[in-house]
């Protein structure tokens, strides 16, 4: 594994648009990992839930808000091996907005790895509410960890969000490959 990782949590099914919700088997956080690993070539780590929440917009807020406020950190599906970690220098962490900050399952993916001396740059997307407190969440969870300033893409302009994330890569400091014409 490269010294850079765009571990992601994204899912498919209905996602909230300003119009209501619309079925997709991309989310839209999906679609802004994908930009960074084409602007990066950093290696991608899809978070997966063990149990997934609903494709149903609405039971999926639900359940993602029963875990918010009974602290439930969600089993993953899968982990990455500890020793293609190490070494680990700069970590994309791309997510949605849930109930004003990460996703439980996020959390549960933070809390079992060493982040200690890692770069972390959140890309959160959201439906309105920004990126929220998810970067409070980030600092106390992984407090050895360097916390760079976030990006939030709304959800529903994710697909298009290529020259927000080049310019916030720029901010940060990180090359990128030029897109090829």
């Amino acid at each position: 594994m490269s010294r850079t990782l765009i571990a992601y949590y994204s899912r498919s099914g209905e996602n909230y648009t300003p119009q209501g919700p619309v079925k997709s088997r991309i989310g839209n956080t999906a679609w802004t990992a994908q930009i960074l690993e084409e602007l990066t070539g950093a290696d991608v780590f899809k978070i997966d839930m063990a149990q997934p929440y609903s494709e149903e917009y609405e039971e999926c807020t639900r359940q993602a808000k029963y875990d918010r406020e009974n602290a439930v950190l969600p089993e993953l599906k899968n982990r990455p091996d500890p020793t293609e970690l190490e070494g680990l220098e700069t970590l994309f962490l791309c997510y949605p907005n849930y109930w004003n900050g990460l996703p439980m399952v996020v959390q549960t993916f933070l809390r079992g790895i060493k982040t200690k001396g890692v770069r972390i740059l959140p890309l959160c997307t959201h439906g309105g509410d920004g990126i929220g407190f998810s970067e409070q969440e980030i600092a106390e969870i992984c407090p050895n960890a360097t916390l760079a300033p976030g990006l939030a893409v709304e959800g529903h302009l994710a697909r298009g969000a290529r020259q927000d994330v080049l310019i916030w890569l720029m901010q940060n400091g990180i090359a990128f490959q030029q897109p090829e014409e």
